[in-house]
């Protein structure tokens, strides 16, 4: 039985799809259902996309949730940076990568901790220096959705950079956004076949979520409805550096 590792998050063009100040009341919005679903239990955990710009932008204007996000973020159930912004590797020159991890962190710092995963769910390739990078911050798992090689077919796998610098990564093939079918589809079972697909891994990851997608506060409903009907798989919530964790016990993963 394959264990599948379903993550809470929401992915946040800040600046995409709406006026600044349009995107700063929606996110406020966002962040009282984020903090609603964490203190009644309706989530074990949520990502809040990786990047810390969308939280720094949010506290200027309610500075009286600081503590209370502090506290979910050192409990491990609100998980934030390590990124100031959401960066596109092709465009983005290494020093400003360097720069936008050492803010992320920095402002992370202040909150309880930034998550030590390179979470890069949107980036249109892979630059290959990056785990050299990563590794400067003692970031040792990464995230991304585009830039595999079309002659490698490799779900989980060790990255390796030209100086023998290394980082876990995972491939989220089908986007970010593929376990919102979870939510709005009963045919889990073909969702799971899809994301078991180019790997031999015991651990899956399903992350939950989409651009500006609200809390889905039925997730624990769904994991349990999919669980009923699965019997090769078993769906569990989790975070990204616990599913690391798992995954990184696999001896037999690609380099």
């Amino acid at each position: 039985m394959q264990r599948v590792h379903v993550i809470a998050h929401t992915h946040w063009d800040f600046e995409w799809y709406f006026t600044r100040q349009h995107a700063r009341v929606q996110f406020a919005y966002h962040m009282e259902e984020v903090l609603q679903a964490l203190t009644n239990n309706q989530l074990d955990a949520y990502l809040l996309d990786g990047q810390m710009a969308i939280i720094d932008d949010y506290l200027q204007t309610n500075p009286d949730k600081r503590d209370e996000i502090r506290q979910f973020v050192q409990a491990r159930r609100l998980f934030i940076g390590p990124w100031y912004t959401q960066i596109d590797e092709m465009v983005t020159s290494g020093e400003s990568i360097v720069r936008n991890l050492q803010l992320g962190h920095k402002l992370a710092a202040d909150l309880g901790g930034a998550m030590k995963v390179g979470y890069l769910p949107d980036s249109f390739g892979q630059g290959k220096d990056m785990p050299k990078i990563y590794s400067g911050f003692d970031i040792t798992a990464t995230v991304f959705w585009r830039g595999m090689p079309h002659e490698k077919d490799a779900r989980y796998f060790y990255w390796t950079a030209e100086d023998g610098s290394r980082v876990l990564a995972a491939n989220i093939k089908n986007g970010y956004y593929a376990g919102v079918e979870l939510i709005e589809n009963d045919d889990a079972t073909t969702l799971l076949q899809r994301i078991a697909t180019d790997t031999k891994s015991h651990d899956l990851v399903l992350p939950v979520g989409g651009d500006q997608r609200a809390v889905d506060f039925n997730l624990k409903e769904r994991i349990a409805l999919a669980n009923d009907h699965e019997d090769s798989f078993k769906l569990v919530e989790d975070n990204y550096p616990d599913f690391f964790a798992s995954l990184a016990k696999n001896r037999e993963l690609p380099t």
